[in-house]
């Protein structure tokens, strides 16, 4: 047997949750209830051809699928199905509408069984046909159009079109049901050759094996400015006769023949029902002998008793369901049975979904909230019909799915044996390898990271629990790169003022020594000729700089500071005694040792230096002498000269230091630099170059300030570039010369699809050009299209059209006889490519570019966007004409709305003010219009009357953050299933 039947607490698995995923387990679960459905997953065969295991869509959802059927367990996991999507963790964690999900999955299953041909089942069992018609009243000519549906979408409450629809009949009733147009609506027929009174409506032609229906409870309020959820009540059926819809006539009357009355639903016997009944023991069990002593003293239920009562009740209530089914039956085939009620609970700008599913099997209802799997009672389906008059917060039915009633094609279970030998041997392998995987978490559970410092250097190092200090201390030199014989270190503790503390023994345990996780160690190493000093708490570490000649020829007080000597001495010594300490360990005698001590709260290192005559008896600590304190030391013996470390840090006293910033596109990380004020910015340079180990000539030197602009001139000194802060910004890139500006390349082109109303032109970056500020424009095209054609061969740029970028949309049209140095003077200026037909590059005195959009009122449609190149100061009768011919609209009839870009949504077309253009004589680069390089129009034909928008039309082109709370609350993400094997 595939299935050991192990008990479990609840009948059928859960799926986890991953963050905000509820929407898709309620579907999941709903598909997988779906006998005909899951059959058809299990009869998908993977081959190699269909790509990787780990993206193959409907692999994924067989072993899901086989797991919910198989596993014991509670609940399983999701991820690896979702991992086939193309899911991020991220996107785990974005609500979307489970409506939009099914649409979008069926989509996906489709294409991954495209080129085999073997996913055609999502086809023959959900979709249905309906065809649009205008039917003329006078000779009753029709024109229709056929489409295809996946789902129904039902309208609850609009006021707009006063509908409200408070059940799923009537819905579907009034789905039907046609608009009458006449008056100034009326039909132009063609048959008739005039306008004609009609009738304008949908009528199903097939209905699908498996029907869904979606109720619309989610709407826009643009008054409001938000969205919202509507509440209100609509019932629905478990069995419902839809043979009124597929009559030929539907809708048409005044009314439709519709069997409303409800089928009595398959029973569920709640448990307190069964409490509150009085059962009496029998010496016989025979059925017929059941009697129930109602209102009398409760006797203790017997088994036996309680059984045979369910078992008459069910086939009572069966009995009623089965006439029921055949009495729709007996007026046509299209009987459907509920099976799935997907419920949201919640608000318009989120909530939670779980499902109400039932078993064909056993004919139970089952609440699916993620892990949990419930058995509930068909009392719970009118809960969620939803609340009268009400808005916001509330639970309700969102999506139902209903079966035809078919005997020959209905199927009641999927046996274990469906499941291919393939998927459970899959499964069995992805078993062992989760077990693989939770034996090593627990082992990575075990596992402790410590961060080791080695001078100025610190790593992680992960090692073990149980493990021993010797083998975290070779880790340690592992890491960072030591050839050393591990005797010659040894690792110490750290304390709360990065000062090294007590020894570690190498052979104790980590976990013994109380180490825990993110715990700072220090690596100390000495030569192999030495001996480790005993730790001793009362004695403090110095570091100590011996001078080297050297220090004058390359002056680089970082390097030299990099790896000073230690030295040991107790805490409360004297002054007198440390100098004796130095002069012993460097042999030096004490009347010409010079020691100088980096003041504490100097950035530069200036110094103090160190004087026994004075301080010989004071303790350390009196003159900031504490742990980690750096001196430099000489042997002086010239008192008429100054000593060398006095002398270098007098030179250095005069540098600025400067914080080197690197950009992104370095691995390095930032650092300090000290330089001579009036050395050049050449000079600096050569000092970075050599840190990075990259090219003068390959990277940039920008001010952090601003717009970060480039330092060009080389020549110029550190204190005359102004540097602020003493802040340098570094990035990869070709620097520029003093006489050259930086400009940014795009390409803009028509937006033929744009995902915004104010969205006229789409831009895509290039490149950056640099360019010489004398250069003549046609020079710089010359140029522009060499490089152009080197990074990109296939795009076309012939003739060529410039434009300047200002406010993200195309502005000033850049003139042939122009200048660089008249288009900018700055840096990162931004400038757009048109590629044109050649006719339309000429460009006469006052000729301006404008971008024109045709409203189309009756359809609420945007017409994409075309350039017009007009006189700015032409008359708006002149501009009239012009418009009039591109968009062949009469003159007379034309209307023109000047539109902000940034803000424009197309609902305000609705009340803004469209200026006629015929016989106006004002200037177009005055009022009403003010006209200019970029100006952006919306043209209609007056003769076309601006209709009310509908909801859907209201939400659909609302602003894309429609609400009072901004930013917190805008549209959700689109839903993207990423199918790679198509």
């Amino acid at each position: 047997m595939l299935k050991s039947y192990v008990a479990r607490k609840q009948d059928f698995v859960g799926l986890s949750n991953q963050g905000a995923t509820c929407y898709m387990n309620s579907l999941l679960q709903t598909l997988y209830m779906t006998p005909e459905f899951r059959r058809e997953i299990y009869k998908w065969t993977y081959e190699a051809r269909h790509g990787s295991q780990e993206y193959c869509i409907p692999l994924q959802l067989q072993l899901l699928f086989a797991r919910l059927q198989t596993s014991n367990a509670y609940s399983i996991e999701t991820t690896a199905l979702t991992k086939s999507f193309g899911w991020t963790h991220a996107e785990s964690f974005q609500q979307h509408d489970v409506q939009e999900f099914c649409r979008v999955l069926f989509e996906a299953i489709e294409k991954s069984g495209k080129e085999s041909n073997q996913i055609k089942f999502i086809q023959d069992m959900y979709e249905g046909k309906y065809a649009d018609y205008v039917k003329c009243l006078y000779c009753e000519n029709e024109s229709t159009r056929e489409d295809k549906f996946l789902d129904l979408s039902l309208t609850i409450n609009n006021k707009f079109e006063n509908i409200y629809n408070d059940s799923v009949e009537k819905a579907l009733k009034n789905y039907v049901k046609p608009e009458n147009l006449s008056g100034a609506n009326q039909y132009y027929c063609e048959n008739c050759k005039q306008k004609q009174d009609a009738l304008k409506g949908l009528k199903i032609k097939e209905l699908p094996y498996i029907l869904v229906l979606q109720l619309k409870r989610f709407d826009y309020d643009y008054t409001a400015n938000r969205r919202i959820k509507i509440n209100d009540k609509v019932s629905f059926e478990e069995l419902m006769n839809l043979n009124f819809l597929m009559q030929k006539n539907a809708g048409e009357g005044e009314s439709m023949d519709m069997d409303s009355q409800p089928a009595e639903a398959l029973p569920f016997i709640d448990p307190p029902e069964l409490k509150n009944r009085n059962f009496k023991f029998l010496d016989c069990t025979r059925k017929d002998q059941i009697t129930l002593l109602e209102k009398k003293i409760p006797l203790p239920m017997e088994i036996m008793s309680k059984k045979l009562y369910i078992e008459a009740k069910i086939a009572k209530k069966k009995a009623n369901w089965d006439h029921k089914v055949q009495e729709f039956l007996s007026t046509g085939e299209y009987v459907y049975e509920l099976y799935s009620v997907m419920i949201h609970s919640g608000s318009a700008w989120g909530g939670h979904y779980y499902a109400y599913i039932k078993c064909f099997e056993t004919g139970k209802w089952y609440n699916f909230n993620d892990s949990n799997v419930t058995e509930i009672s068909t009392k719970e389906l009118s809960k969620v019909f939803g609340e009268s008059s009400s808005w916001g917060s509330s639970t309700s039915a969102y999506l139902l799915m209903y079966r035809k009633v078919n005997s020959e094609k209905n199927i009641i279970k999927v046996e274990d044996t469906e499941i291919s030998e393939d998927t459970i041997n899959m499964l069995a392998s992805l078993k062992k390898k989760s077990e693989d995987e939770e034996i090593k978490r627990k082992e990575d559970l075990k596992k402790i990271t410590i961060r080791v410092k080695y001078k100025k250097d610190i790593k992680d190092i992960q090692v073990k629990q149980y493990d021993t200090i010797s083998i975290l201390k070779n880790a340690t030199i592992i890491a960072y790169g030591l050839e050393i014989d591990p005797q010659d270190a040894r690792l110490r503790d750290v304390d709360i003022s990065d000062r090294m503390s007590s020894v570690l023994k190498d052979e104790m345990r980590i976990d013994r020594n109380q180490i825990s996780h993110n715990k700072k160690l220090a690596l100390e190493v000495k030569l192999p000729n030495e001996e480790f000093e005993d730790y001793d708490p009362m004695k403090m570490v110095l570091k100590v700089i011996p001078w080297k000649d050297g220090y004058f020829i390359e002056p680089n007080i970082e390097e030299i500071t990099e790896n000073p000597d230690t030295l040991r001495i107790i805490r409360n010594a004297t002054v007198r005694e440390l100098i004796d300490a130095i002069s012993s360990k460097y042999n030096i005698p004490t009347s010409f040792l010079k020691v100088f001590k980096k003041n504490a709260y100097n950035l530069a290192y200036s110094s103090e230096s160190i004087n026994t005559s004075q301080q010989g008896n004071e303790k350390l600590n009196f003159t900031n002498i504490t742990e980690n304190t750096l001196l430099f030391i000489e042997k002086h013996e010239d008192k008429l000269q100054k000593s060398k470390w006095q002398a270098f840090f007098e030179q250095e006293s005069s540098k600025t230091t400067i914080k080197v910033i690197l950009h992104e596109n370095f691995q390095s990380t930032d650092y300090r630099v000290s330089i001579h004020p009036q050395k050049t910015l050449a000079e600096l340079k050569n000092m970075i170059s050599k840190k990075v180990k990259i090219p003068e000539n390959e990277f940039i030197m920008r001010k952090n300030t601003g717009q970060t602009p480039e330092l060009k001139d080389m020549s110029q000194s550190v204190k005359q570039s102004i540097l602020p802060n003493n802040d340098l910004i570094i990035s990869k890139g070709i620097p520029l010369k003093p006489n050259q500006i930086r400009l940014i390349m795009y390409i803009a082109v028509v937006n033929q699809r744009p995902l915004k109303d104010s969205e006229f032109f789409s831009t895509y970056q290039l490149f950056d050009m640099p360019a010489d500020i004398e250069w003549e424009v046609p020079i710089f095209k010359a140029k522009l299209r060499e490089k152009i054609m080197d990074y990109f061969p296939t795009l076309h740029v012939a003739n060529m059209r410039l434009r300047e970028i200002q406010n993200e949309k195309l502005s000033k049209w850049i003139d042939d006889s122009m200048r660089i140095n008249d288009i900018s003077s700055f840096d990162n200026k931004k400038l757009a490519i048109q590629s044109l037909q050649s006719s339309d590059l000429v460009k006469e005195k006052d000729d301006i570019i404008i971008a024109v959009r045709r409203f189309v009122p009756s359809t609420w449609e945007l017409e994409p966007a075309v350039e017009v190149k007009v006189n700015h100061k032409a008359t708006l009768h002149k501009i009239g004409e012009v418009l009039s011919n591109e968009f062949n609209i009469k003159l007379a009839n034309i209307e023109a709305y000047k539109i902000a870009t940034q803000s424009f949504n197309r609902p305000e077309l609705s009340y803004s003010r469209f200026e006629k253009l015929e016989n106006r004589s004002e200037k177009a680069n005055y009022g009403p219009l003010y006209l200019g390089d970029g100006a952006c129009l919306i043209i209609k034909d007056m003769s076309e009357k601006i209709r009310e928008m509908t909801a859907d039309e209201k939400f659909k082109y609302a602003p894309k953050s429609a609400s009072s709370f901004g930013k917190y609350f805008s549209r959700e993400k689109d839903l993207k299933i990423a199918v790679r094997n198509s």
